[in-house]
């Protein structure tokens, strides 16, 4: 296992390259760089990579399609299973979507947020979360 500060590496499971962009500047432009962010394109990526590195926290992020929020939930199901104590967040593609993802999870989500909200209220959102233990 790396050996890594407590709180200090979030999974981000995104599978659009130009979304995974857009979450890249908005990290590296704000003021929560003590963290460090880890991107996977889907969530068999992320699975390898927890057998090497300790994460505080994944953010799934999804663009609308039911099969993919289905594959979502059921994948931080699991692993609300198998990593009790990791924070699990969905950026939902709107207001709409995130209200039925948590409709449907399986699991308690730690939070279920709205990429369609200002780039601000998003990265104070977020902020807060992963403050919060």
């Amino acid at each position: 296992m790396e050996n890594t500060r407590k709180k200090g590496n979030i999974a981000i499971i995104e599978k659009c390259i130009m979304s995974g962009e857009g979450l890249r500047h908005l990290f590296d432009e704000s003021a929560i760089n003590q963290y460090r962010f880890y991107f996977f394109k889907d969530h068999s990526a992320f699975r390898q990579a927890l057998k090497q590195t300790s994460f505080f926290s994944v953010i799934y992020s999804l663009f609308g399609q039911r099969k993919e929020r289905l594959e979502c939930l059921m994948c931080l199901h699991l692993l609300s299973l198998s990593h009790p104590g990791m924070q699990r967040i969905v950026l939902a593609g709107d207001n709409r979507e995130a209200r039925l993802v948590g409709h449907l999870s399986p699991s308690q989500l730690h939070g279920i947020l709205s990429k369609s909200s200002p780039l601000a209220v998003l990265l104070e959102e977020l902020v807060t979360l992963f403050g919060e233990t």
